[in-house]
Parts: structure tokens; C-alpha cells; sequence
């Protein structure tokens, strides 16, 4: 049966049966609407923390940033030379 069938033949029953959605579905079921469970971030929808405290707002945390982002700076702070650091991608070490 396809998930609408299975969601049809369950609507109104007392079975805890939710249907699984996709990642684009989920910020517009029904419930997730009402509960505000998802939030806009920029240009992107996301969801929001949990548990929510009535007042408390939802915050997305920063987004990581990109492997290797640090390292030339972490290098240097233990006493690297650009030069090191240079022959250590040269070699393969670091990106």
C-alpha cells in the first residue's frame, strides 16, 4: 500500500501510526505547521530546537564551518612557520 493508503485507512483510529516524510514535506505536514516545530533560517527552513519552554524562543545555532577552515591558524598558534605549513600541503598532509 502507498503511505496515503496505510494514512487513510488509520485517519480517526486510535493507533499511534505517523506517516514518514521527506525532508521538503516535513516543515509543511499539518502538525508541524501548527506546532511551529520548524523555523525560517535565512533563506532556509530548519527545525527548531527541543524541548520548547513557553518562554524560550528557538534559535538555530551557528553553521559549522568547513573543514580546514583553521588550520594555517591553528598551526602557526603551536609554532609552525608558513613554510611548514606549506611543505605540509605540498606533501599531502593538510589540505
Amino acid at each position: 500500500k502507498t503511505r496515503e493508503e496505510w494514512d487513510e485507512i488509520f485517519r480517526g483510529s486510535d493507533a499511534c501510526v505517523s506517516p514518514v516524510l521527506s525532508w521538503s514535506e516535513a516543515p509543511r505536514h499539518p502538525h508541524n505547521l501548527h506546532r511551529g516545530t520548524f523555523i525560517e533560517h535565512g533563506e532556509s527552513v530548519v527545525p527548531g530546537s527541543a524541548p520548547r519552554f513557553s518562554r524560550t524562543l528557538s534559535v538555530v545555532a551557528p553553521a559549522a564551518v568547513e573543514s580546514g577552515a583553521h588550520t594555517d591558524e591553528i598551526l602557526v598558534g603551536i609554532g609552525l612557520s608558513e613554510s611548514d605549513i606549506a611543505a605540509l600541503r605540498t606533501a599531502g598532509t593538510i589540505a
